[in-house]
């Protein structure tokens, strides 16, 4: 239908005539107002503009917005831009014709996992996203510090120097999307053929480039589960590889005994017992009849896929005190499921002794009589594939005092410390004799295989460190 309106006009004729004339034109077509929306799915966070088209008379725009948080800043008549601050969905209408037109923007919120993430140098690990409530938008990502860590443009970040950095993944808005707080940690600097260059302050030394398995007093396969194997080490150098099998509780151990010891159980496998008396010296430096009352020891450790931290044996210190091995007291370092932080290296010192200084414990891990004294725990999940360097570090208390220290350190950094606390008292027949690798998992292994791999265990009277020279 062609619309018209009707115009006046009015003249002035000679003799003073006047007519008036009433003329029928067409009236100007109403022209429906339209919305442009960028986009229908954003991030909290983003902004974006939206604008109104084909309006008649831009003074005639109204707008509206109802839904999740959203702020409005008026660019022009015509614009306006929204910052979405809240995830939900925000209807938007705007024209100069009744009914506007309407656009629906659903606002996406983002995670990433992990908040925080700790690699070493040279190594890499991915970050996952999480879209809620539901769906997803491409994402572009960056780091406010490429030469600490980089990240791609799928979300693996990968370790370029010490330091700390924040990758950011976003969709339209810089300072919109998730982010993650990255720690690079210096690689450990363990070598093949550490034990080449053996110091005087060792007691003993593997880095499985030799096989020296004979010179632990025992050592437990388990099957095959723990063996030694090329190319499982640091830098594929030799390592030991444990292998946890779906319904067994364990995957073998190593024990080396040092210093004065009980029993000639505790010499070097293969030796003849008629050499033995317990001032012999065994495998370490010593004379063997040392009492020795501070220990350090350092190892490395990866773990393989498919670990959700659990409650693992790893690796202790000890006081074997008879030729059955019981134990005067135990420094465990460990990840025990009645610590909340599983993953994390646990320390757990333990007494075999009563009040009276008197051995109590008849067996190895005899944990009926076994006393713990309290454990701490922290420092990174050891289960994110990385190779770790754990060090411990044990000092038995003086008679009659409470200064006993039991701490550890991974990767160079303490992360669980004990000190001040009664450990063996008046007892001094033995000092610590024995360090083990031991791969026990109690509650027993469900599902897929999982695999562990050590490399490059010391144990020394002073502190080894991660970096061997």
């Amino acid at each position: 239908m062609r619309l018209f309106r009707t115009v006046a006009y009015v003249a002035l004729l000679p003799a003073c005539t006047l007519v008036s004339l009433s003329i029928a034109v067409p009236a100007a077509t109403a022209q429906k107002s339209t919305l442009k929306v960028p986009e229908s799915v954003v991030l909290v966070g983003d902004t974006m503009t939206v604008s109104v088209s084909g309006a008649i008379d831009s003074m005639r725009v109204t707008w509206a917005s109802s839904g999740a948080n959203h702020l409005v800043q008026v660019l022009s008549v015509n614009q306006r831009r929204f910052t979405f601050q809240q995830a939900g969905q925000v209807l938007v209408s705007g024209g100069a014709t009744f009914p506007r037109d309407t656009a629906l923007i659903t606002v996406l919120g983002l995670d990433l996992e992990p908040d925080t993430l700790r690699l070493q140098v040279g190594a890499s690990a991915p970050v996952a996203t999480r879209f809620a409530p539901g769906g997803s938008v491409p994402l572009h990502w960056f780091s406010t510090d490429s030469t600490i860590a980089t990240v791609s443009g799928g979300g693996l970040v990968t370790g370029k120097a010490v330091g700390v950095t924040v990758v950011r993944a976003f969709h339209r808005s810089v300072n919109g999307g998730a982010t993650t707080l990255v720690f690079v940690t210096p690689a450990p600097v363990a070598r093949a053929g550490e034990c080449d260059r053996w110091k005087a302050d060792w007691e003993w030394c593997d880095d499985f480039e030799r096989d020296r398995l004979g010179a632990y007093f025992d050592y437990g396969s388990a099957g095959g589960a723990f063996v030694r194997r090329d190319s499982v080490g640091w830098h594929g150098s030799y390592g030991m590889a444990a292998t946890f099998r779906p319904g067994r509780t364990g995957a073998g151990w190593l024990r080396v005994a040092f210093g004065r010891v009980p029993s000639s159980v505790f010499l070097p496998r293969g030796r003849a017992d008629s050499t033995w008396t317990d001032t012999l010296p065994r495998v370490g430096t010593d004379s063997g009849a040392i009492r020795h009352r501070e220990i350090w020891w350092r190892f490395y450790v990866r773990y393989g896929p498919g670990w959700s931290a659990g409650g693992n044996r790893l690796s202790a210190a000890t006081i074997f005190s008879s030729r059955a091995m019981a134990q005067a007291m135990v420094a465990f370092a460990w990840s025990p499921n009645t610590v909340s932080r599983r993953g994390t290296l646990a320390i757990d010192p333990a007494t075999g002794l009563d009040a009276s200084g008197t051995v109590r414990t008849t067996r190895y891990e005899d944990f009926a009589r076994l006393r713990f004294l309290g454990t701490a725990q922290g420092g990174p999940v050891l289960t994110d594939g990385q190779w770790h360097c754990v060090e411990a570090h044990a000092r038995l208390d003086a008679a009659g005092a409470r200064n006993a220290v039991f701490e550890a350190f991974v990767d160079s950094v303490k992360v669980a410390e004990r000190r001040d606390f009664a450990w063996v008292g008046r007892y001094t027949q033995y000092g610590i004799n024995g360090v083990v690798l031991d791969n026990l998992w109690p509650e027993g292994v469900f599902g897929q295989e999982l695999k562990r791999y050590f490399d490059n265990l010391v144990v020394s009277r002073s502190r080894v460190f991660c970096n061997a020279p």
